[in-house]
């Protein structure tokens, strides 16, 4: 039923555009058949010797990206709407279709622009993280360029003033108004940000307001030297609020969580203290044509190397019992699943590294008809290490094929060194139209 109410909407959004207008259009299309097969780790501490479940080894993707672009009256309406259809195929065949965006944005004067709808805003200036991206949506640090155009924007309401070197956005976030089934508590956030170019450093201010979310204060900047050196940076302050479904998990493993002494019980949680979450990182093209990108980020919120040890010793302890019990069929190997399927679910949602190095390294040559890439990411609390070398080749002026492994490196008690997979490899074909 959702399906079907979206293309109704992007149905009706395109007949009711006089065609004599179509003139101020633009559109683009893309097909990509992407294939992965992954080796399963022997000794990950969630299926030790693959005795709790066989992990698939291969998987495909089949995307349909589409995006079209309208102006209005002189350019003063502006109408976009992005979408993908992802077909999915690993144990079963699934299908899905993402509104990444349907939005207008209306120009009342030269200083004044008005948006509505669901739209991809950008914020942050960091490459692989966004802490004062309030606007952002979430980013993925082993694909902070989102090769397959999954990301979606936000269900909003936008006011934009600009005059000379400053703006100010004021937004007010809406999940469930138009598109999407968020749960309402995301509901009811608003967010302020002041940018201002200042003597050639772009600076912004931002601070976010929400009723069931910590308020958040932060600012960035990025700086552009000459012809090869940029610097970024960015820092948020807030107050964490540990969900009540996290604070049991972390008291089942014995691990409290970070700066609980100034904790304190509250209806959404236990509120903590303040903490800071910080970016500072930068870029250098080489004469060569290469270009490396780095970045520190910092997360207050994270573990430290004496909660990783004592979540990562429960964990262990949970499977060896589930390894034990399955061997001899005992009984007790429910219970020791059940924590560790537990563990699974809640482990992604936990920073388990509070200070993270990353580094990409690309070049282009052959007319930009080649590129390579690699990007380096390590836990400094737990000392794990994420590799992804690719490479890209453009075919023909519409054909592009691409090859990019993942390499997990680490401890068995660590967030790259526990995971289920050691290594997969994918390749891609994509067209443009």
């Amino acid at each position: 039923m959702r399906k079907l109410r979206t293309w109704t909407v992007l149905l009706v959004f395109l007949v009711v555009v006089p065609a004599q207008l179509w003139a101020q259009w633009d559109w683009a299309l893309s097909v990509t058949n992407e294939g992965s097969y992954a080796h399963a780790r022997t000794d990950s501490l969630f299926n030790p010797d693959k005795l709790l479940f066989e992990p698939p080894k291969g998987s495909n993707y089949l995307l349909g990206n589409g995006r079209l672009s309208l102006k209005l009256g002189e350019g003063r309406v502006r109408l976009q709407v992005a979408g993908t259809e992802l077909v999915s195929q690993d144990s079963g065949t699934h299908s899905r279709f993402l509104l990444r965006e349907a939005y207008a944005v209306v120009t009342v004067n030269e200083n004044w622009d008005f948006s509505v709808g669901k739209k991809l805003v950008k914020w942050g200036t960091g490459v692989a993280y966004n802490p004062s991206g309030f606007a952002d949506p979430p980013k993925d640090a082993r694909d902070p360029n989102d090769r397959l155009g999954l990301n979606q924007g936000t269900e909003l309401l936008q006011a934009n003033y600009v005059r000379g070197d400053t703006s100010l956005d004021v937004v007010y976030f809406a999940p469930r108004l138009y598109f999407t089934s968020r749960p309402i508590r995301s509901r009811d956030r608003l967010a302020v940000r002041y940018n201002r170019l200042w003597h050639g450093i772009d600076t912004s201010v931002m601070a976010l307001l929400a009723s069931s979310a910590p308020r958040r204060l932060g600012g960035n900047f990025s700086y552009v030297w000459g012809a090869s050196t940029e610097l970024h940076g960015e820092l948020v302050v807030m107050r964490p609020t540990v969900q009540q479904e996290k604070t049991r998990f972390l008291h089942d493993l014995g691990v409290a969580p970070p700066n609980w002494h100034q904790c304190s019980e509250g209806p959404g949680g236990v509120s903590c203290g303040l903490v800071a979450q910080s970016v500072l990182g930068g870029g250098y093209t080489f004469g060569s044509g290469w270009t490396l990108t780095g970045e520190w980020h910092h997360d207050g919120d994270g573990f430290g190397s004496k909660e990783n040890r004592a979540m990562y010793d429960r964990v262990e302890i949970d499977s060896h019992l589930a390894a034990v019990a399955l061997r001899e069929a005992e009984p007790d190997a429910v219970v020791a699943l059940q924590r560790l399927a537990f563990a699974g679910q809640q482990l992604p949602g936990i920073r388990q590294n509070r200070d993270t190095l990353f580094l990409m390294a690309s070049a282009l040559w052959g007319h930009e008809k080649y590129s390579l890439q690699g990007i380096a990411l390590g836990g400094m609390q737990d000392r794990s290490l994420a590799l992804i070398p690719g490479f890209t080749a453009q075919l023909h002026r519409n054909w592009q094929l691409y090859v990019r492994p993942s390499f997990f490196l680490g401890k068995r008690k660590s967030q790259y060194g526990s995971q289920i997979y050691d290594s997969v490899f994918t390749a891609g074909l994509r067209y443009n139209l």
